[in-house]
């Protein structure tokens, strides 16, 4: 990616007045700011079975999904897939160069993770409006059946205990008790699946996919690259973003939260079903993050502890999910 920041940090290769030039990564994409718009790039990466961006083709593919996807829940906020060529940012794909995403900027300070961080928590005006937007989307989506079974739930789980192992020492008791809860509940999860709560949802419901101002909430940046990470029971999908109001402290509005979108969405069995999903979101999180942890430099120890305790916070409450 080091090429492609050059490239980036050129205000002359942008077809747009550009105020100023900033950046973010991530472990799987290099993200370039503006002020206008955002210009989002996959890195040639491979996680397992998980995400494939190791071609130039799969990268154009998925840029293209990625628009797709979120212009169900952000139809204005992205705007096109463009191309990287030498001369400069283009319109017109030339497959032989790498894609981007083009969106819109949105202002840092009304993104909701920032929000929390800075201790303003949530009004109840704005979680109403994320449980409108999520009751509509879920109504509206695809609602897909055939092929979802309760083995892929299982081969998620193991999957996820066998990464983390590879990261941390995993609790056997702990795990004994996600194994048992899932033998015991075997037919609630396959009821679910009957009735009809499969969605192709969001997949990756975080604040930072969150953006909150007086005026509006805009839910982006959906899971594009595996669509078996994005085609979930919807209380999978909703138990991402409690998780995370619930690590600020913000459980009255989590629990109104699920109360309100199980009415809402006559979900009858969600709260039921929500701790496990909870506990399940939660291991998920303390992978990312132990997983980002492992790449970095030893240099970098304060980022280090820093995600470490982040991902310890994430282990104790998928502990205190799976005691409820």
């Amino acid at each position: 990616m080091r090429d492609f920041r050059e490239y980036l940090s050129n205000p002359n290769i942008f077809p747009h007045p550009v105020e100023a030039i900033s950046f973010i990564e991530t472990h799987i994409s290099l993200i370039c700011l503006t002020g206008a718009y955002v210009y989002k790039l996959k890195k040639p990466v491979v996680f397992g079975n998980i995400l494939d961006f190791s071609t130039l083709a799969k990268r154009q593919y998925y840029c293209h999904e990625e628009l797709r996807l979120n212009r169900r829940l952000a139809p204005d906020l992205y705007k096109s897939v463009v191309c990287l060529h030498p001369d400069g940012i283009q319109d017109h794909l030339d497959e032989q160069y790498e894609f981007a995403v083009r969106m819109k900027e949105l202002p840092q300070d009304a993104i909701l993770e920032n929000q929390l961080n800075s201790g303003q928590g949530i009004s109840m005006s704005s979680l109403n409006k994320i449980l409108g937007q999520l009751v509509a989307f879920y109504h509206s989506t695809g609602r897909p059946h055939n092929g979802i079974h309760f083995q892929h739930l299982r081969e998620k789980i193991t999957e996820n205990f066998q990464t983390l192992s590879a990261l941390v020492e995993v609790d056997d008791q702990y795990r004994r008790k996600v194994e048992k809860y899932m033998e015991e509940h075997e037919q609630l999860f396959c009821q679910r699946i009957q009735d009809g709560k499969i969605v192709d949802g969001h997949g990756d419901l975080h604040p930072k996919n969150i953006f909150v101002d007086t005026n509006r909430v805009i839910i982006f940046d959906c899971i594009e690259f595996n669509p078996l990470l994005r085609i979930v029971d919807q209380a999978e999908d909703i138990a991402f973003f409690l998780v995370e109001l619930e690590k600020y402290n913000l459980v009255e509005q989590s629990n109104y939260f699920a109360r309100s979108i199980a009415k809402k969405m006559n979900d009858e069995t969600l709260e039921e079903i929500l701790p496990f999903y909870k506990a399940y979101r939660s291991s998920v999180n303390q992978k990312v993050l132990l997983f980002r942890r492992s790449e970095l430099d030893d240099d970098q120890e304060q980022l280090k502890n820093d995600l470490l305790a982040e991902a310890n916070i994430y282990d104790t409450l998928a502990r205190r999910y799976m005691e409820e």
